[in-house]
Order: structure tokens, then sequence, then C-alpha cells
């Protein structure tokens, strides 16, 4: 990847476009569920990232003179996204989950150029914009993370207990013998499962437990689905803002630097809310590590820091003692923390064995988006999660984009610490009085509000949410932006940068878009970058600089048609089917759209366990069965293995249908492919109870009674090791453990 620095532009209001598309990318990231990422949410970020870069080879091409500066630092940043990019290429050429891939490879694509477009943001204006708009949307985050704290998670937790109630009463009444009652009962079910699906509750049981503790803890989440992942966000500019408090003190108004303490409170207060304790973790690190820079150093800024540093300190033990009053931390947060830590190092144990179980593995990792399913293969017994990551940084980027990742990684980790142990210019020249500031005639802080204003359009989140995001970081902007007025020292940035890589050791989450955004704008956004030693190339000629302007639009392009279109179009059409199958009744309209998704995507496995689904129903519904309704079923669900081959679940569900033939008509031959389904599920994911049990059953029914017990006796184990570990939602049902046990004695 090149990076670059426009010198002269006669179209500045282009130049300034570019940065507001940057802007808003870079908001975009901020408000939108980054955890999403594979399975497409944030995909519609990344296509138009590379819309700004379009606008950029636009205004390069009409540029006099542009100016290309290639680094160590640009080289670290393109071979991260490199390992990931090949990565995802590997498994869309052999197997695995091509549609996550795909989506993923875009993403890092995303998160290139995002890189790219930050390395032109040459003036220091510009920097200070871009820091600005990412610390004012910190502080509206925080703001929404107290106020789910205190008051909005109440009317949740009431819609939903009302929505479990209705289901728990239609399980225990079961479904009629009388067809119409039957049928009743069949649209009542729909129903509910539709409002869980409308509110992004699991439908799965097991799953549904997990989310339930999320739900009634009082953990913040802001606008992700983890609080670590709010809390990765706020511990960095948590530093950021200290730092500006801490230099800027001689320089501008006291009410400002008053407000400015109390926002820094909010965000410290929202970051004790979350108790993440990697977080807390790195907020220690990154401190510690600076007081050592400024003492080791003796750099200027010394006499400015340790006074801030006393009186975050005295802030941040006072924040403790009004949390722990108002229960936003308890002891748990103490005593837990071994369990949490004894849970990591199996999620680390079993990724490692990962790794080692194959030369392709180690060398590019299994791939963006397809962690999960290669990892349920080496879960130990005890362990509590089936993880999408590995809940660390290291063996993240290494599973995900190999050991070009990891090489990558190494790089980015010297360049955003280097401020360190680095002793060039000290923070005292860079923390002069100066006379340019943020302004919004650069088109950041304008980006900013299309950002938000694009949030609000397209209805991601609600809007009464997003409306007061926007006005709290108008507020924040137009405030405090005299804190901003001047060159950030590096020393902050590394501090910053490294509160964050502190936290991701512990808690992962690399490959979420936002994350790695937040990682690299620490690096990017340094005053010192553009004077480190690198390559450069000057593409005077108009062909070099349109060859630049078709990479971009051949990059656009690329993701429309293989990544956005697809996703979009097949999540429209689920909807509307999900729709008419629940809501309206019209399984004939359901299957048709979800047809459609199946033909408009066809790497996603979900519109044909969609259509598995619906046709499983329907041969339920009969009196008598109806082999060719079974039949169809079936096709659909091997479909979805085809497109997912290590998705265990889907596997057993076949597994499971086939169980339910069995019953029906007592024919041999479903009970063999009822086991041999359930022996591949095992294969996939060989430590999960249900699975066994459901392999046990099946064995039984074929009349394997020895190979019946051993699934049986598994099972069992495993449920007793789920007991002793408390993971209560692995634990077997009372009905399930039932005919385990029966399978056990030999009496099936």
């Amino acid at each position: 990847m090149v990076t670059s620095q426009t010198v002269a532009m006669p179209s500045p209001w282009i130049e300034r476009l570019a940065a507001g598309f940057l802007s808003a990318v870079v908001i975009c990231r901020l408000l939108t569920p980054t955890d999403a990422a594979p399975t497409g949410e944030t995909l519609w970020i990344a296509q138009f990232s590379l819309l700004g870069l379009l606008v950029w080879a636009c205004a390069a091409y009409r540029s006099q003179q542009v100016v290309l500066r290639f680094n160590r630092v640009d080289a670290a940043v393109g071979l991260l996204c490199l390992g990931h990019v090949i990565g995802a290429l590997v498994v869309v050429a052999t197997s695995g989950d091509k549609r996550a891939a795909m989506t993923m490879l875009w993403e890092w694509v995303g998160i290139a150029v995002t890189w790219f477009l930050m390395r032109q943001l040459g003036s220091s204006p510009e920097r200070k914009s871009m820091l600005l708009v990412v610390a004012a949307a910190a502080v509206s985050l925080s703001g929404l993370g107290i106020w789910q704290h205190h008051f909005g998670y109440a009317e949740s937790r009431r819609t939903y207990e009302k929505l479990k109630s209705e289901n728990e009463s239609l399980a225990r009444s079961g479904r009629p013998a009388d067809p119409r009652q039957a049928l009743e009962w069949d649209r009542a079910v729909h129903s509910v499962r539709s409002e869980f699906i409308r509110q992004n509750i699991p439908v799965e049981d097991s799953a549904r437990i997990l989310w339930e503790q999320r739900l009634y803890s009082s953990e913040p989440i802001g606008m992700f689905a983890l609080a670590n992942t709010l809390a990765g966000v706020l511990v960095c500019a948590s530093i950021l803002w200290l730092g500006m408090l801490a230099y800027s003190g001689r320089v501008v108004p006291a009410w400002v630097l008053v407000l400015g303490g109390i926002l820094m409170l909010l965000l410290l207060y929202c970051l004790l809310l979350t108790k993440s304790r990697t977080a807390f973790v790195g907020l220690a690190a990154s401190i510690g590590l600076w007081g050592a820079a400024v003492l080791g150093f003796r750099r200027a800024g010394l006499r400015r820091f340790w006074p801030a540093l006393a009186a975050a300190t005295a802030m941040v033990l006072v924040l403790v003692v009004v949390a722990t009053a108002t229960g936003g931390l308890d002891r748990l947060v103490v005593s837990e923390s071994t369990k949490s830590l004894r849970y990591r190092f199996e999620y680390w144990n079993s990724t490692w064995q990962m790794l080692w179980e194959s030369p392709r593995n180690w060398l590019l990792g299994v791939g963006p988006g397809n962690f999960r399913q290669n990892y349920l293969s080496f879960k130990l017994p005890k362990s509590s999660e089936e993880i999408a990551d590995p809940h660390n940084l290291v063996l993240d980027v290494w599973a995900n984009g190999g050991l070009v990742a990891l090489a990558g990684l190494a790089g980015i980790c010297v360049a955003g610490l280097r401020p360190f142990w680095s002793t060039l210019e000290t923070d005292e020249r860079r923390f002069c009085p100066v006379a340019d500031r943020p302004a919004w005639r650069d088109g950041i802080l304008a980006g900013a509000v299309l950002g938000h204003l694009m949030l609000l359009f397209l209805g991601v989140g609600s809007e009464e949410t997003l409306v007061l995001l926007l006005l709290g970081w108008l507020l924040v902007v137009l405030a405090c932006h005299p804190l901003f007025r001047h060159e950030s020292a590096p020393v902050v940035f590394a501090a910053a940068f490294a509160a964050l890589f502190v936290h991701l050791l512990g808690a992962g989450g690399i490959g979420m878009p936002a994350i790695t955004q937040m990682l690299l704008l620490f690096i990017a956004l340094r005053g010192d970058l553009e004077s480190a030693s690198g390559w450069t190339w000057e593409p005077n000629s108009r062909l070099a600089r349109a060859t630049m302007g078709l990479a971009g639009l051949a990059l656009y392009t690329g993701c429309w048609f293989s990544g956005w279109m697809p996703v979009s179009n097949a999540r429209s059409m689920i909807a509307r089917g999900i729709d008419e199958w629940f809501d309206k009744g019209n399984l004939s309209k359901a299957e048709r759209e979800f047809s459609h998704a199946a033909e408009a995507d066809p790497w996603s496995s979900i519109p044909c366990e969609r259509l598995s689904e619906l046709a499983y129903q329907r041969w339920l519904a009969r009196d008598k069965d109806r082999p060719d309704e079974f039949q169809h079923s079936v096709d659909w669900q091997l479909q979805a293995i085809d497109r997912n081959p290590r998705h265990a679940g889907g596997h057993r569900t076949l597994g499971e249908m086939y169980i339910a033939r069995f019953k029906r008509t007592g024919q041999q031959a479903d009970a063999s492919a009822a086991a041999a389904a359930m022996r591949q599920a095992v294969a996939l994911y060989p430590n999960h109870a249900l699975t066994q049990s459901v392999l046990a059953e099946a064995l039984a029914l074929d009349d394997r009674q020895d190979e019946a017990r051993q699934a049986a006796r598994r099972a069992l184990e495993l449920d007793a090791i789920n007991e002793c570990a408390g993971h209560i939602d692995k634990r077997l049902s009372k009905e399930r453990l039932k005919l385990t046990n029966e399978i056990l004695d030999a009496r099936p």
C-alpha cells in the first residue's frame, strides 16, 4: 500500500469532500455494531470508504503535483491488511464460510483505504479536526453508556420478559392434536419467534441464556454489542483527553479546562461501569509507560504531567466510590478476575492447538470470519463460550491473517509505541501556541455531521438515540475546540495506543473494523510520522494519476458486486420472507423470497437454512408423511451445509430432522442417515453435550447400542463438567437428560 500527501490542488473543494468522507467513515464505525462485521452489517461503511478513495483520486488527477510517500509504518499496515485478504482468498478458493470470508476481505480493504486517506491529512488543522471528531464521539458514547446503565435497560427488560412469558406458555401447552388448533399454535409460535428475530434475541435456548445475562447486567454497551468493545474506545479516549488537559493548561481559558475535566470524568465513569478488567489494566499500563517516558527523558512536560496524573488519580478514586455506591461496580469485578483469566488461558490453549493442526493454519490462518467453526473442534470441555475470536490480539491476527498479518502487527506495535523511547523534539516545543485550529472549512467536522445523518437516514439504531448523540457531539465540539488548537505530543498518542493495545491482548477484537481504526488512528494522526524516512514517488503524468483512479474504481466495483450488493439484496429478501412467513402466514411467498435470496447470494447459508426450515415445518404440519416435502427440506439443508461446511449446527439440524422422520415412519434408512449426520456434527464439535446426546439417540435408533451408550456416557460427562463449571447455557434439558440416561441403561 502506498500513502500520499497532496502538495497543491487547484480544486480544494474536492480535497475537502474526500476529507469529509473519511470523517463520515470514522464516525459511522464508532456508532454502529462493529461486532457484526462478519455478517455484513457494516459492509456499507467499507463501500463508502472506497467512495472516499475515488473522490481523492479525482482530486489527485486534477492536481498539478502529487507526492506519494511510503515508509515502514505504511508497510506494516499493508502487511496486516494483506495477510487478512490472503486468508480470505484462500477460504474462497478452497472451503469454509465463503460469504463471511469475502465480507471480511472487503472490510480489511476498507481499513487499508481508511489508513490511506488518514495519511492524506497532511496539515496540522486537519489532524486536529479529526482528533476532535473522535474525542467528541467518545464523550457522546460515554453519555449514552451512563444512561443505559441507570435507565436504558428497563424498557428492554420489560419487553423481553413479556415475550419470554408468551414463549414459555406456548411451550408448556404443547402443540394440540386438533389440526385447526395446531395451526393456531404454529402461528403463535411463529409470531413470538418473529419478535425474537426483530429484536435480535437468539431463538435457541442456550444462546438466549447468554443474551439474558447481558440484558440483566448493568454494563453499558453504547452502540456496540459488547461492553468490552465500548471499553476499548473509552480507554484510549480517556488518555487522549488527559493529554489535552495536561498540556493545554496555560493557553486555554479556565472554564474550558473545567469543562474538559468534567467530560474526562464522564469517560472514566462510563469506563468503570463497563467492568472491563482488560481496559482497566490497559489504562494503568499506559499511564505507567507515559510517566516512565516523561521521567526517563526529563522532558519539559514533566512539570505538568505529574500534577495532571495526581488529579486524574484522585478523580478515578472518587468515581470508583460513586460507581460502587450506585451498583456500577461490585466485588465480583475483583473476585471473578481469576476465573476470567482462566477462561482466557483455555481459549488461548485451544487456539494454539488449532493453529498447529496443519501447516496451512499456522502459515495462513483459518481465514477471517471462520474462526469459530474451526475453533470448536479444539474447544476444551470446560471452556465457557463458543467464542468468535481468541480474546488475544496476537492470536487473533495470527488465526485470521497468518504470519503475514502477524508481521504487520509487530511493525504497527513498534510504530505505535516508538514515542516512549524516542529522543526527538521535546513536548514543550510541540505544544507551543499556534494560530491554526480545528475549523469547519476543512470538511472534516462537516463530514462527521454527515456520518451522523447517514446513520439516521439508514435507520442504524433508534432515531432518538442518534439525534441525541449528534447534539452531544456538536456541544462538545463547539465548547472544547480550544483544547485541540495545539499539535498533540507523540507521547500522548503512544499512551492511547498502548492502552488499547494492552486491552486487546486480553479482550481481542482486532477483527472489528472500529477497533482497528482506532488503533491505527493514533499512529496516523501523529505529527512526527511525516518525518519518518521512506520512499517518495511523484506521479506527474496524468496517465499515472488516472491509473490510481482506475485502481480505486476497480476496488469500488469489486466490493459492490461481490460484497455489498449480494449481502444487502439477500438480507432484504430474507426480511421480507420472514415477514410473509411469521406475520402473514403466506408460506408460498416466503419460500419465493428465500429462494431469491439464495440466488442473490450464492455463498450465504442463511437463505438455504430458512428454506429448509420452511419445508420441514410444512412436513411437520402434515398428518401423514410427505416424502417429497421432507426431501425438499433435506436438499436445502445440504445446500446450507455445503455453503458453510464446518458449521456443526448445520449437521446437527440435519440429524434431528432424520430422527423426527424415523419416529414418524420407522424406516431404518432414516436412523442411519441421522447417525451419519450426527457423527459429522460431533467431529466438528466433539465437546458439546447436546450434540453427543443427539448422536446417542440416533445411534440407539439405528440399533448400534454399544456406540449409543458410549456417546450417551460422553454426553453425561460433558453435562457434569458444565454443571461444575457453572455453564448453565450448556446444560442438557430435563427431557434430554432423561433420554440420555435411558440410552445409557440400554432402554431406548
